[in-house]
């Protein structure tokens, strides 16, 4: 019974893609079935699902079995921002431990709940590189409580997360002088999740990252969040699919790129004319005042902010200290993260 349901939902799936590509416009059939309640249904579907609001596996399907041109199509034409859904909200570089560990504490549940972890006894996400202060985390707020969060991790001595896959590809970045940055832990809440919500965390990191002279965002999605990226935020593979130490046993890694130096022409030619939201404006062009206030920077006093957050989150869960190498450890150390033992 299950899989004949399954079976019925498809052609609706397909007809609902079809429709949220705008192709009804040229097809008078199209255009009658987009009028009829099983259309609108259909397109209601289709764009939950492309949008994230649906089940993954059925919504990477959907996109697979699209020819790439209509995939885009699909993807880009599903893009908004509910502004209603983020009226109150301010998004800040998370310097407080307060911040910094609901962060982490949000990153650990959205992990879990989806499979990629296992639930850890101290409910937080931590790991040398979210110590390090080169790494900038940026949280959303609403009345005081983070709703949503993404992390920046600048290349450092401790490297970035991916190379431990990918070190050729992040090596050979670094070779030709390129600073390197990988963004990881994007974690909106569950009530704020397929709202925009991304979008203005994304704008956050993004602004940072071109301001303080990144030439490359790096970043390692599953393979079926792959079309997601390149699509619609542009970023381009730079090399194959492969399992992902540390995760659940399913989890897959494909890593990607975006070269700061070109993005903005490529967003221009992607979106400035195609009409609905235009990222072009956004990511590039545009200023968001849920962005305007406690802009990061690299002073003294911000690093050791992030320092003693970095310290909070060690002592609520110390055993990220026995996961990390002697090189990691030896880092920590030199940043002040970890207390050099006294001599005697």
């Amino acid at each position: 019974m299950r899989d004949a349901r399954k079976h019925r939902r498809t052609p609706s799936l397909f007809l609902g893609a079809l429709l949220a590509a705008g192709v009804a416009q040229g097809s008078p059939v199209l255009a009658e079935a987009q009028r009829s309640t099983f259309g609108a249904n259909a397109l209601l579907r289709a764009r939950e699902l492309v949008s994230g609001q649906g089940p993954r596996k059925p919504r990477s399907l959907l996109l697979r079995a699209l020819p790439p041109p209509l995939r885009t199509r699909v993807l880009r034409n599903a893009l908004a921002l509910d502004e209603a859904s983020v009226r109150g909200v301010t998004i800040t570089p998370a310097e407080s431990g307060k911040d910094t560990e609901q962060a982490s504490r949000l990153v650990h549940d959205m992990y879990a709940q989806r499979g990629i972890t296992g639930i850890d006894p101290s409910g937080l996400r931590v790991t040398p590189y979210l110590l390090h202060p080169q790494t900038q985390v940026f949280v959303a707020k609403r009345e005081g409580t983070v709703i949503g969060t993404i992390s920046l991790q600048v290349d450092s001595p401790l490297g970035v997360p991916m190379e431990k896959i990918y070190g050729t590809e992040i090596g050979a970045l670094r070779d030709s002088g390129r600073v390197v940055a990988e963004v990881g832990a994007l974690a909106p809440a569950p009530g704020v999740r397929g709202q925009g919500m991304v979008h203005l965390l994304n704008k956050a990191m993004l602004d940072h990252a071109r301001r303080t002279g990144v030439d490359d965002l790096v970043i390692s999605v599953h393979p079926d969040a792959e079309d997601l990226y390149r699509d619609t935020l542009l970023f381009t593979r730079m090399g194959n699919v492969k399992p992902y130490p540390g995760l659940a046993a399913s989890g897959l890694a494909v890593p990607l790129r975006l070269d700061l130096h070109t993005a903005p022409e490529r967003f221009r030619a992607a979106y400035d004319a195609r009409g609905g939201f235009d990222l072009h404006a956004f990511y590039i062009v545009g200023e968001r005042p849920e962005i305007g206030r406690g802009r990061p920077d690299a002073s003294a006093r911000s690093v050791s902010r992030r320092v003693v957050s970095a310290r909070r989150l060690l002592a609520r869960r110390p055993q990220t200290l026995d996961e990390a190498t002697p090189e990691q450890r030896d880092q920590l150390e030199r940043v002040r993260v970890l207390r050099a033992p006294r001599a005697p």
